[in-house]
């Protein structure tokens, strides 16, 4: 189904229209109406802005490269193969959860029938988390919170800075708390910050 076209003749299609609303949603502040106008001129025809949603999304090039085909790569290695029968039925699950996100952006079938087995994680050096700053959005979209913490508790010597709001992204998208805690970290890291919580 062609929604609408790229300013390189590229077609917008419903797969692709999906990761465009999702890409909408991503933002924070604001995105929802933004992503309103963007629906509003796909459904006259005028698709533009929802595939650029998209290809920013995937990090599609004008040729329509993507770094998800790396991505892809790395989800099938980091997880544990579920074979197809599983994963259809986890697909199906989803849809009856969320029919339309779940129909183009639900479970991967590809890594059913990966090549190469799961990898698991190697153990980490005892200092690995020294100098390293985490940052975690109470509400992003994209990489939920509840990664952050266990990744801080993982790399031992970090510290954890938890911005509350939405949004995916936290450095440099106007928030002066997490702005100044990023530059005083980065001029002397220290595990224990001063005021871990941006709001």
């Amino acid at each position: 189904v062609v929604i609408g076209l790229h300013a390189d003749a590229a077609a917008l299609t419903q797969g692709l229209a999906a990761w465009g609303v999702a890409g909408g949603l991503v933002p924070g502040s604001g995105a929802r109406e933004q992503l309103a106008t963007t629906l509003k001129a796909a459904m006259t025809g005028e698709g533009t802005a929802l595939l650029a949603s998209a290809d920013g999304m995937l990090g599609r090039n004008r040729n329509g490269h993507s770094i998800f085909t790396t991505a892809t790569a790395i989800a099938c290695l980091d997880a544990p193969r579920l074979g197809v029968d599983a994963t259809l039925t986890a697909w199906g699950a989803a849809r009856r959860r969320a029919p339309f996100f779940a129909s183009f952006l639900g479970p991967q079938l590809a890594c059913a029938v990966w090549p190469d087995p799961p990898r698991p994680l190697a153990p980490l050096a005892s200092d690995a988390g020294a100098g390293i700053l985490v940052i975690g959005g109470r509400e992003d979209a994209v990489t939920g919170y509840a990664a952050a913490p266990r990744l801080a508790s993982r790399l031992r010597g970090s510290a954890l800075l938890t911005r509350e709001g939405a949004g995916h992204g936290s450095v440099g998208r106007g928030n002066a708390c997490v702005d100044a805690a990023v530059a005083s970290w980065l001029s002397d890291p220290h595990p224990t910050l001063a005021a871990p919580t941006c709001p």
